[in-house]
């Protein structure tokens, strides 16, 4: 029986246990191992060193949605899973990164409890629009880099009434050109307030490394860009361009072309060799020279000999089967370029491999094991580089087939090894078990359609193999969940995480033939980035063991004139804690002693009459940590459009929520009744008397609060909290981490504003628990958007994870 490993404690105490798979390798044919080698004959042994040498826990975050606007408030729910001690893990870092220039433009820290992490940030207003990504890690460091990362692609487009509009437009962009003209067209909205120039800045390439840039002005609205082709090359040839008027900022691109190059096409035999004398499954993948997957048709050949013609999905992807001969050479060859490009299949040996007709399948696995070179002793081995979960001796026959019953293994990935008593691998497939055998939440809305600012109620019911769930709820207009940045918990856990360069899907557990159909294609093809047995084989005790650190804040009080002379003591304030330094004035601040609501600073002074003789530093040690990890993460490379306009990245106007900047009440009484936004602090309350409501934040009518008033907080604002007061202190304000916050959904029955209220996200829960059989009611209002709306649900259960979504609309 396979470990049982663990996933967040539940709010209810429940502890959930989940088995979960991990690995990641290189692509390659599976090759023997040389005679001379020897290797323990004990699998079992091999396969649990070399998990404890890679093990790792998965972090997945569910966000509300994909495209955000700036100044607009993002929601999200992080998993831990697989962890071995969830007391280790007690912050999350989330930074958000520009994908074109690699800068940080947004991070900030969250609890994480029990492997869960609770958290609700602000995409600031200086954010410009374009494509981002979230990067998120835990406080530990393995060997010092984050012991567990998660990535997510995000859209970022502006809700601000546009100026201006910048677009590239192509003159002479022939790939054979010695130049390629683009010219920048830069239009206003009002002719008559187009300034004569504008500052441009550009640059060709990637932005850590550029092949050219420059600064230059824009003559009457145009500028025409003359970029030397000789500095081209596939992936490295897209132009940047910056265009500034005001505070008002575009970026716009556009991919010059560079001399075509032939296709790049990769074979993957089922098994990893071509065997002679039986029928064999190839899967092939066709790129462009910059990776972009291609629809392109095919013909094969043996020898000279056209034997089959096929075609290539859109997903770059295809398959087809093929009886080879020994003595015999096999080709592929496209119809473009009429077969020019001729790409060689690899050589037909004799061996040993296996043939697995399905791949994905629920609880019966078959598998054929062809054998045409006798004379040895092979095993049929199945595991997930964590578990062995079977060992079938196979015997010495030229075929035999084996059918596996998988009642006791993990739903997911699994993958099969064909090795000798010695451990030499002869073939490797993944497959996929148990892939109907999860669990789903039904999802009832009371009517399909809705009004505005009308009551939506909505019914959930656990079914299927598990009796509980935690789960998080986010209802969002549907535009704002694009399928280029889509990830969900199901997929990222039991595919993405394991295989390297799987195509964007939505949804591969849909269960729709189409669904099976593609996850049949992708563990043929990028299943081959599982093989890797080869690293089993060579792992040793000592690999398992690991350097793990905690990033930890630490600060440092100095002196203004002359030396430290003994300890001094630190005081902070909201929360307020004490800490003594050592004789150089060095401290350190335990990551729970500085735990704030989002938005809020920690205060810290010196706690002594001089306080003015000191000076204070802290020290974030995320800070550097994120600027590393920008300059490493490979964004997703989503193939757009040839050009843009920077329109494409602007909200319809009858999506566009209408915000002021903040304003801050300064020389002002704290029951100052007509003041308008937040006090000193950044306190205020909203419409609904919520305090420090974060869905209303910036809002042009929120209020500051009153000293000794009562105000709703809590779980949805049913709670009351009096007010403090706003205490300003002297001294150093820092980020420290914040604590959860609540979503508080607009309720029209108790309050109907007569300003427009374009909430894109309008229901938002972090941990719902859900039990086998009942059914649990939800409830929320539409906005005043229109259009379709998503239900997305993802979370856990007690043996694995989930994800559901349904829709509906509203309509004015």
């Amino acid at each position: 029986m396979p470990l049982v490993l663990k996933v967040p404690v539940f709010a209810c105490s429940l502890l959930l246990c989940l088995n979960l798979l991990c690995g990641k390798a290189n692509a390659q044919i599976i090759e023997k191992r040389p005679a001379s080698s020897t290797v323990q004959t004990n699998f079992d042994s091999l396969i649990s060193y070399y998990a404890a040498s890679r093990h790792s826990p998965a972090l997945f975050i569910h966000f509300d949605k994909n495209v955000y606007s700036n100044n607009e408030n993002v929601w999200f729910t992080g998993y831990l899973l697989n962890y071995t001690d969830a007391a280790l893990y007690n912050t999350l870092s989330l930074a958000l990164v520009k994908n074109d220039d690699r800068s940080v433009v947004m991070d900030d820290r969250f609890i994480i409890s029990g492997g869960f992490c609770f958290g609700n940030t602000n995409i600031p207003d200086s954010v410009r629009s374009g494509a981002y990504t979230f990067v998120a890690y835990t406080n530990r460091l393995q060997n010092g880099k984050p012991e567990v990362l998660f990535t997510q692609q995000i859209t970022v487009k502006t809700e601000t009434v546009q100026t201006f509009n910048a677009s590239l437009n192509p003159l002479d962009t022939s790939a054979t050109a010695v130049n390629q003209k683009v010219m920048l067209l830069v239009t206003f909205m009002d002719v008559n307030a187009a300034p004569a120039t504008l500052p441009v800045i550009y640059y060709v390439g990637d932005a850590r490394k550029p092949v050219t840039t420059g600064a230059v002005k824009t003559a009457l609205g145009q500028y025409i860009f003359n970029i030397s082709s000789k500095l081209l090359s596939a992936g490295n040839n897209t132009l940047h361009v910056q265009v500034k008027y005001k505070d008002e900022i575009h970026d716009v691109k556009m991919k010059l072309p560079v001399p075509q190059q032939p296709p790049k096409v990769q074979f993957f035999p089922e098994g990893g060799n071509l065997i002679n004398g039986i029928v064999n499954l190839v899967g092939w993948e066709i790129k462009s020279d910059e990776g972009a997957p291609l629809l392109e048709e095919a013909s094969l050949y043996e020898d000279d000999k056209l034997i089959d013609a096929f075609t290539s999905n859109g997903y770059g992807l295809g398959k087809f089967y093929l009886v080879p001969q020994a003595g015999k050479k096999y080709s592929l060859r496209l119809k473009r370029n009429d077969g020019k490009a001729i790409y060689n299949l690899p050589a037909v040996i004799n061996g040993a491999t296996l043939i697995v007709r399905h791949a994905v399948v629920n609880d019966t696995l078959m598998v054929d094991v062809y054998n045409n070179d006798g004379g040895r002793h092979l095993h049929l081995l199945g595991h997930n580089y964590e578990h062995l979960f079977f060992d079938v001796p196979i015997e010495k026959n030229p075929i035999q087939r084996v059918k596996i019953v998988l009642n006791n293994m993990p739903r997911g990935l699994m993958q099969l090894t064909l090795v000798d008593s010695s451990g030499n691998a002869y073939a490797a497939r993944s497959v996929f078990a148990h892939y109907n055998n999860n669990s789903n939440i039904t999802i009832t809305t009371d009517n399909n359609s809705y009004g505005t600012r009308k009551k939506v109620r909505v019914s959930l019911k656990l079914e299927g193999q598990n009796k509980e769930a935690a789960v998080s709820i986010a209802v969002v207009q549907a535009n704002r969940v694009e399928i280029k940045n889509s990830n969900d918990i199901e997929s990222f856990i039991h595919l993405k995480q394991h295989l390297s360069g799987i195509p964007v899907r939505e949804n591969y557990f849909e269960n729709s033939e189409f669904a099976r159909r593609d996850l049949e294609d992708i563990l043929l093809i990028k299943g081959w980035s599982r093989y890797k047995w080869t690293d089993v084989l060579t792992v040793q005790p000592h690999d398992t063991v690991k350097t793990a650190t905690d990033l930890v804040f630490t600060g440092k009080a100095v002196r203004n004139f002359g030396k430290m002379k003994a300890p001094i003591t630190i005081l902070t304030v909201e929360p307020t804690s004490t800490y003594e330094t050592d004789m150089s004035g060095n401290f350190t601040l335990p990551d729970n002693n500085i735990v704030t609501l989002p938005g809020k600073k920690v205060g810290i002074m010196v706690a002594a009459r001089n306080m003015a003789d000191f000076s204070i530093k802290v020290v974030n040690p995320y800070d550097s940590l994120n600027r590393y990890m920008a300059g490493i993460i490979e964004p997703f490379t989503y193939y757009s459009p040839a050009q843009e306009n920077s329109n494409a990245l602007q909200l319809p106007g009858s999506e566009r929520a209408i915000r002021l900047k903040e304003v801050t009440i300064k020389d002002k009484k704290e029951d100052d009744f007509f003041a308008t936004g937040p006090n000193p602090c950044g306190d205020y309350i909203c419409v609904y008397n919520i305090l420090n409501c974060p869905n209303h934040r910036g809002a042009s009518d929120c209020k500051p609060p009153v000293k000794g008033a009562t105000y709703r907080s809590g779980i949805n604002g049913t709670g009351t909290v009096v007010y403090q007061g706003c205490n300003q202190t002297s001294g150093l304000k820092f980020k420290g981490i914040y604590a959860p916050q609540d979503f508080y959904p607009s309720d029209y029955s108790e309050l109907n504003p007569s300003q427009p209220e374009y909430l894109s996200t309008i229901y938002w829960k972090n941990q719902l628990m859900l039990k086998k059989g009942e059914t649990k009611e939800l409830s929320f209002y539409t906005s005043d958007i229109t259009g379709p709306f998503k239900i997305i649900i993802q979370g856990v259960t007690n043996t694995d994870v989930i994800h559901q979504q349904a829709s509906f609309r509203v309509s004015k």
